[in-house]
């Protein structure tokens, strides 16, 4: 059965919890949902004041996958395989209008992760700079995240997101 948007952002605090026992980041479309999640000040348990797509898996990164996380599954990209050997360079946390503390990659590195997948992972993207447009992109370290994982075509549609933005 597939959880709503609310159930997604109530079960935030579990999952980091969780995340942070595993000494793990939650990664990818998760991770983008937490940004989302803080910049609206959204609170577990209310409605989310975002719209947004509910992550189809939750995926989580660390340096060592001996330790899982109920509910998730480890990320095995190109772009999460050059960062799960850099989580203290790369790892950040990010905190919901409750307190809720979330251990997450920085945002240069998720919107990398996001980019590399391509398709509705590029509205996560938008909805990213679109809530936080003040917040600098590092686009130079997206860019050099993108090409370290040979991915260096998926960084075009993150400059026409910019431009529209």
């Amino acid at each position: 059965m597939r959880q709503s948007l609310a159930e997604f952002v109530a079960a935030l605090p579990r999952l980091a919890r969780d995340a942070e026992t595993a000494r793990a980041l939650l990664s990818d479309e998760a991770a983008a949902h937490a940004y989302l999640a803080a910049a609206t000040k959204s609170r577990p348990g209310e409605a989310p004041r975002y719209a947004a797509l509910v992550p189809r898996r939750v995926r989580i990164l660390a340096a060592d996958e001996a330790r899982p996380v109920a509910g998730a599954e480890f990320d095995s990209s190109a772009v999460a395989q050059l960062l799960r050997h850099r989580l203290d360079s790369f790892g950040t946390t990010v905190e919901l209008a409750d307190g809720t503390r979330i251990p997450v990659p920085t945002r240069e590195a998720v919107v990398a992760q996001l980019l590399a997948r391509g398709g509705l992972a590029l509205g996560l993207v938008a909805s990213m700079l679109r809530v936080q447009p003040d917040a600098a992109l590092d686009t130079d370290e997206v860019r050099d995240l993108l090409k370290a994982a040979r991915l260096s075509e998926r960084y075009q549609p993150l400059l026409e997101l910019l431009d529209v933005a």
